[in-house]
């Protein structure tokens, strides 16, 4: 009966599963990668992913469809224990991310200190992921 450190992060969880799951359930899924398979039959990146490169880590890489025919990305750090910084290259021109606390699409706004924006062989970005934690990303 007494409520935890695990009842707040399940908290918080749901919370942010809720405010994904608007963007989600409109969504196809067309492939999941690994930057580090964790199994034989988990498949690595590949040359037909959204993704062209990706680095910084264990990475989960899931790509989807909408019904209007953009792309988005969905990018989790399968560590349970530490943060990563994930380095991205990207088959896109501009992104958006969706806010977990709201669930509205927002500008991509990077840190002065990381390598993000339009390169010369798609989108480069950098990501500060927590432990378990993941993003949800419009490509554009």
């Amino acid at each position: 009966g007494n409520k935890t450190a695990k009842w707040e992060a399940a908290r918080d969880i749901n919370h942010e599963v809720a405010h994904l799951g608007k963007s989600l359930l409109g969504l196809e899924s067309t492939g999941v990668y690994y930057t580090q398979p964790p199994e034989p039959e988990c498949a690595p990146i590949t040359e037909a992913s959204l993704v062209i490169e990706a680095a910084g880590g264990r990475l989960q890489l899931g790509e989807f469809i909408a019904a209007d025919g953009s792309t988005w990305l969905m990018v989790v750090n399968l560590d349970r224990n530490q943060e990563t910084v994930a380095h991205l290259t990207l088959r896109a021109g501009s992104i958006q991310r969706v806010d977990k606390s709201t669930g509205t699409l927002l500008p991509l706004v990077c840190a002065d200190s990381q390598d993000c924006g339009p390169a010369a062989q798609g989108y480069r970005l950098t990501l500060d992921l927590a432990p378990a934690d993941g993003v949800l990303l419009k490509l554009e």
